[in-house]
């Protein structure tokens, strides 16, 4: 396993953040399918996620209803996998909708398939984000919409913080997910709302971190876990240095 960060911890302009990360001793970083977008050459730290739905304009959905909307969605989706493919990464993520009826997951479930075929081809994992508030709030609820489809390219994303909301264990999350894990998510909340705290500032504990990188370690999960934190902090590079020591305190084969 190795340690990453998503660069939207940060306020300052792309390049600038993957600097004062690089200083902080991070090997790998997390990016939005926005980012770089005006630069002709990739990071100069490797990029391990990119997260795809951050360029779906606003007004469209992965659900819509609507054909010439749903394929342009489409169409913005395939975009930001060609900029993953750009940043040479091995993973990107999309967040669900809200719409949860059963046409609506079919609709979502078919934006996943086109994408996933294609990411295929270019060696890049597709995972979906379970997200509270939204049409797959749970990672129980996630897995089984994966079990459903049946993709071979589709994983989950666990992400800790949405856990705490949702109320499940991490630890019995990794374990139920197996080879379905994709890409793991770090940060911290009241248990009511996703601050993306950082780690341990909110009702995360050191020894829950400590059991979800042993239970990962266990079940073989040698892929990236990234640390997701808000730049509305007071001291964003504080927390996200904060959040490094921890995590690598926590597990003896974490490495940056």
């Amino acid at each position: 396993m190795y340690l990453s960060c998503c660069i939207w911890a940060l306020t300052g302009e792309a390049q600038e953040n993957v600097l004062l990360l690089s200083r902080s001793g991070f090997k790998h970083i997390d990016i939005r399918a926005i980012d770089f977008k005006d630069q002709s050459k990739p990071p100069d730290l490797p990029v391990s996620c990119v997260g795809l739905s951050f360029a779906i304009p606003e007004g469209y959905s992965l659900d819509d209803t609507d054909i010439d909307r749903s394929i342009e969605t489409g169409r913005h989706l395939r975009k930001a996998l060609e900029h993953a493919v750009w940043a040479n990464a091995g993973c990107a993520y999309v967040v669900p909708d809200y719409d949860n009826d059963a046409d609506a997951m079919a609709r979502f479930a078919g934006q996943l398939v086109h994408l996933a075929d294609q990411a295929e081809e270019y060696d890049i994992k597709v995972c979906i984000e379970h997200f509270p508030g939204r049409s797959l709030p749970t990672i129980s609820t996630t897995l089984s919409f994966l079990k459903d489809i049946g993709h071979p390219n589709l994983y989950l994303l666990l992400d800790i913080g949405h856990a705490q909301i949702s109320g499940e264990n991490p630890t019995k999350a990794v374990e139920t997910a197996g080879d379905r894990l994709g890409y793991v998510h770090f940060d911290d909340n009241d248990g009511e709302n996703d601050l993306h705290l950082s780690l341990c500032d909110g009702i995360l504990t050191e020894d829950v971190i400590e059991r979800t990188i042993k239970s990962l370690e266990i079940t073989g999960y040698s892929g990236g876990i990234s640390i997701e934190l808000s730049n509305t902090l007071e001291d964003p590079v504080g927390a996200i240095t904060s959040s490094r020591d921890i995590i690598m305190r926590a597990g003896n084969n974490v490495v940056m």
